[in-house]
């Protein structure tokens, strides 16, 4: 079975279900992604706040300890004892502050000054800037502990002043300053430390004040949390492989989806074959399987019974068309038959068939007898004309001559069908033969008739002719010698009627010699004259001839195209006699005050002479006929512009006896082009 294609169910249910449970498996893992991300955003919040509390302890602890350290260390009686005894300061006092240069593991530098705000002594490695004795000297001052930061970032400072106040008169007499590095309790923890400034918490920080002495709360000393990196970079590792696994689930469903399919449907796909077989070979004797799953076995059920039923409807409907075949065919005078293929053998012949040509229906039936019966000059176009029915599954129409038993010909025509099997090919011929002599016969006679009309017309024409040129002749001649003054001069009036006389009889003087010319075409009897002459000295000689003509009716003849060397080989007379009627048709159809224009071309082996005017162009009805005799676009133009209607198609014999075509280009409102082609 192949595989199902593109446009096929079981391809478009494989792919609408694996991308389904892949579109299923998507939307799944980016809820869990959304519930990862919400779950480790809570999880980072609460260790956050965790570690934010515990930091803020570790600081506050270390600084209430400092505080409370050196608190008990201001209010002993050996820092006062110092302030008076001058002689033990160097003996106990440098041991006693560097004893407390450490408290919980921080580092601490510390002073001690007398009332003045000047060094007594310090621990080791102390140092303290003028701006923080001055700021000392103002605490003692004022008898007011303050505590305040020296520096910025990094090199920040606490000071911590404790007065030493003397028991009887209450008044500061010196006074211990202890300084921590801020950098130093930053060390202690995972967090930021500031000072100052009243900070709000950052987007992703937590935000937690210090537990300081009362004295340091004016510092709004904090520590803001931020977020460990590390948890960011976990973070996105697990949604990265949450996508991969999903991505690789979703491939997985999509492949086993596109391979279970064809399982799931081949019921279908069987079902559809045989409908496939039913078209191509036929339903007779077709049965589709009706195993398979409940619904496919139910469908091919019901087409089987389609199929019986259609093949009865057929099996009868045949009958009946066959029944109603013979009694028409048999009750007309017609030869009704049917032969096998592709031996053309007669199984059936009508009796009209022993009716017509006296041979029985054995004798029809005979192999090939039929053949022998053709006339011989008809045998072969029969042949083929059937076999080419066949091939094209056509029927076809002809006529040809059959021997009749007493020998006698008789003209039939066939009018025949190709019938086609189940499988669309032929299986018979089937058809009409009608006897259509006397049609022939009457075709024969009409021929004859025709012919000798034909001849007896051109004879009169030609009798005709003769006898009016002569006499015609002799008027127009006779006409212009009165016209030219030879009897005198005449008035107005007889001047005018002679003139259009004369007119008239140069126009029937034209006709005559059209209608000899068109004669002496018909017989054959047309004569020329051959010479090799100058092509264009024809064309300059037929343009001042034509001049007078055309001026007459308003128009000019001019050449537009310089003379083109050529020798042809032509009848001069015959060649003015194409270039007049070209010339005067088209100034006869020219607009008053417009030219007509001659040029010359060569076109590879030949020479084109062109005749262009600028009237109102051909119809494209009148085109095809315009070389016929007696040809005219309109009736009227007889009357109104003059001419025979024979001039085109005495142009396109004599052009074509000397070698040449003629032919023409014609635009609707732009006028027509006429040219001639001769050979060099």
């Amino acid at each position: 079975m192949s595989a199902p294609s593109k446009d096929s169910l079981t391809y478009r249910f494989a792919l609408a279900a694996s991308l389904l449970a892949a579109f299923t498996l998507l939307l799944t893992m980016l809820v869990s992604l959304w519930l990862v991300s919400r779950q480790q955003e809570e999880t980072n919040r609460v260790f956050q706040q965790k570690e934010a509390t515990h930091n803020q302890r570790i600081v506050s602890k270390a600084i209430q300890a400092i505080s409370a350290r050196l608190k008990d260390a201001a209010d002993s009686t050996l820092l006062a004892n110092a302030l008076i005894d001058s002689t033990g300061q160097q003996t106990y006092l440098a041991p006693y502050l560097n004893g407390m240069q450490a408290i919980n593991g921080i580092p601490i530098k510390l002073l001690f000054a007398d009332f003045e705000g000047k060094e007594i002594s310090s621990s080791s490695g102390a140092h303290f800037t003028p701006e923080q004795f001055t700021w000392l000297k103002k605490q003692i001052d004022s008898g007011k502990v303050e505590v305040t930061i020296f520096g910025e970032g990094k090199n920040a400072e606490l000071l911590i002043s404790e007065l030493i106040i003397y028991s009887r008169t209450k008044t500061p007499e010196g006074a211990l300053v202890y300084k921590i590095a801020l950098a130093d309790l930053q060390e202690l923890i995972s967090a930021e430390l500031r000072w100052r400034k009243t900070t709000t918490a950052p987007v992703d920080g937590v935000l937690l004040p210090l537990q300081v002495p009362l004295k340091m709360q004016d510092l709004n000393l904090h520590i803001v949390q931020m977020p460990a990196p590390e948890s960011i970079q976990s973070k996105f590792t697990q949604y990265l492989l949450i996508l991969l696994f999903t991505l690789a689930l979703a491939l997985v469903v999509l492949v086993f989806g596109l391979r279970l399919a064809p399982r799931l449907t081949r019921d279908l796909r069987e079902l559809e074959e045989f409908s496939r077989g039913v078209v191509a070979n036929g339903f007779a004797g077709q049965r589709a399987s009706t195993q398979g799953s409940a619904e496919v076995a139910g469908l091919a059920r019901s087409i089987n019974h389609m199929l019986d039923t259609l093949h009865e409807q057929h099996t009868k409907l045949q009958a009946d068309s066959e029944a109603r075949y013979r009694l028409l065919v048999e009750g007309t005078n017609a030869i009704s038959w049917e032969a096998s293929v592709p031996d053309f053998q007669y199984r059936y012949v009508s009796p009209q068939g022993q009716t017509i040509t006296g041979i029985s229906q054995a004798l029809w039936e005979e192999p090939d007898f039929w053949l022998s019966r053709l006339h011989p000059d008809d045998r072969a176009q029969v042949l083929e004309k059937r076999k080419q029915s066949i091939a094209e599954k056509h029927h076809y129409q002809y006529e040809f001559r059959f021997r009749k038993l007493d020998d006698s010909y008789v003209w039939l025509e066939e009018i025949s069908a190709v019938l086609l099997d189940d499988a669309g090919e032929p299986s018979s011929l089937r058809g009409i033969l009608l006897d259509i002599d006397e049609r022939k016969l009457a075709e024969q006679r009409f021929q004859e008739e025709r012919s000798k009309v034909d001849r007896l017309k051109n004879d009169f024409v030609s009798t005709v002719s003769h006898e009016l040129r002569t006499p015609l002749t002799a008027i127009r001649g006779s006409l212009g010698l009165v016209l030219g003054g030879v009897m005198g001069p005449l008035n107005v009036q007889t001047e005018k009627l002679l003139s259009i006389a004369h007119q008239n009889s140069e126009r029937l003087v034209r006709l005559i010699n059209d209608l000899l010319d068109i004669d002496k075409i018909v017989s054959g009897k047309m004569e020329f004259e051959w010479q090799w002459v100058e092509l264009s000295t024809v064309v300059e000689q037929a343009i001042e001839t034509n001049q007078a003509y055309a001026l007459n009716l308003g128009t000019q003849i001019v050449l537009t195209s310089s003379p083109i060397p050529a020798q042809v080989k032509i009848d001069s007379n015959r060649l003015l006699q194409v270039l007049a009627n070209l010339i005067s048709n088209a100034a006869k159809f020219s607009p008053h005050g417009s030219k007509v224009e001659v040029f010359m071309e060569k076109i590879g082996e030949t020479v084109r002479v062109s005749v262009r005017d600028h009237g109102n162009g051909i119809s494209d009805e009148f085109r095809s006929k315009i070389f016929e005799k007696f040809s005219q676009a309109d009736s009227s133009d007889t009357r109104a512009k003059g001419g025979t209607g024979l001039g085109l198609a005495i142009s396109k014999v004599l052009v074509e006896q000397m070698g040449g075509s003629i032919n023409f280009y014609s635009e609707a409102g732009k006028g027509s082009t006429f040219y001639f082609e001769l050979p060099l």
